[in-house]
């Protein structure tokens, strides 16, 4: 009979991190014990606060968001993307998906480059000394690419 491992808890904050003092914990309301979402060793979303379990005062979506708006001074065990969810086997883990999509946002991706004008351009609208200069500067670019490329592979 296979037992259900148990749960590690969260790792502690690490030591650069300054830690909360009195007067921030009461001003954010953390006097109370955080709930880790890997303590219950749940694989879905925590519940919303706009249940019937919500604190008084914290069941309005609008204010929520507003809520940590700026400089937070979380510590780095707290941070929901930074928590390790050791109970979550599925390929794509995503558990906060706004902040999946706006950190996914915040990268170019490849279906975001139209080139398919450039060669019309480059063929239409350089003359051959302006071919010939962004030539030799595409070269010194690939050139050092490759250097550093070498020194890389050799350490």
């Amino acid at each position: 009979m296979a037992t259900t491992p148990t749960c590690i808890p969260s790792p502690q904050p690490s030591p650069h991190k300054r830690t909360l003092s009195l007067s921030t914990a009461k001003k954010f309301k953390l006097t109370a014990q955080l709930e880790l979402i890997d303590n219950r060793c749940h694989s879905t979303s925590p519940k919303s606060l706009s249940g019937e379990g919500a604190p008084e005062g914290e069941g309005n979506p609008k204010e929520l968001r507003t809520k940590f708006v700026g400089e937070v001074d979380l510590l780095e065990s707290k941070e929901p993307l930074l928590q390790e969810i050791k109970c979550c086997f599925v390929l794509f883990p995503i558990q906060y998906p706004e902040m999946y999509k706006k950190a996914e946002a915040s990268f170019w991706t490849a279906k975001e480059m139209d080139l398919s004008k450039d060669l019309h351009d480059w063929n239409n609208h350089t003359n051959d000394n302006k071919c010939h200069f962004i030539s030799h500067v595409f070269t010194s670019f690939a050139a050092s690419d490759s250097i550093i490329n070498e020194s890389l592979v050799d350490k």
